[in-house]
């Protein structure tokens, strides 16, 4: 009897200039595989999606959701920068205090 074993692929995840270690996900190609959370955080920005270009060109992979790869990839963390916002709120003839609003 002859076993047939089903050939398996490598996603490597890279955090793309975010803080976090490389992490890599065997699989079986051809079979869908869901995208695990991975920790990738960038000071002042927030995460996105996956691309397999490190400049986001190119189809969109999210977290969470399942897809279907026939061969070994990497994927590319993707950020957009928070933006600040500076509000000085001031009392009618009372004192004000300035406070720094970062978007989430």
């Amino acid at each position: 009897m002859v076993k047939v074993t089903a050939a398996k692929g490598t996603l490597t995840f890279g955090s793309n200039d975010g803080s976090g270690r490389r992490q890599k996900k065997i699989f079986t190609l051809g079979k869908k595989v869901t995208l695990p959370k991975t920790g990738f955080d960038r000071k002042g920005y927030k995460f996105l999606n996956y691309t397999v270009a490190t400049n986001g060109k190119g189809k969109k992979y999210r977290l969470g959701k399942a897809y279907t790869f026939k061969k070994s990839t990497t994927l590319w963390a993707q950020y957009r920068k928070l933006e600040n916002y500076t509000i000085q709120i001031a009392a009618n003839q009372g004192f004000g205090k300035n406070i720094t609003l970062h978007e989430q």
